[in-house]
């Protein structure tokens, strides 16, 4: 998240080259790898529940 704040705030300031580099690491690398971390979490948890019912 800070990442996309840091290249909102880059955009702003006038930046051309490392405001876009920000902004496609934010949105393209960083938020999906941290949704399957979180999706992956979670399935781990529902599958241990399953197993010591």
């Amino acid at each position: 998240m800070l990442v996309i704040i840091a290249g909102f705030f880059s955009l702003s300031q006038g930046s051309i080259t490392l405001a876009p580099i920000l902004l496609v690491i934010g949105y393209l690398i960083l938020i999906p790898i941290s949704l399957m971390v979180k999706d992956g979490s979670v399935a781990e948890q529902s599958a241990d529940k399953e197993i010591s019912e």
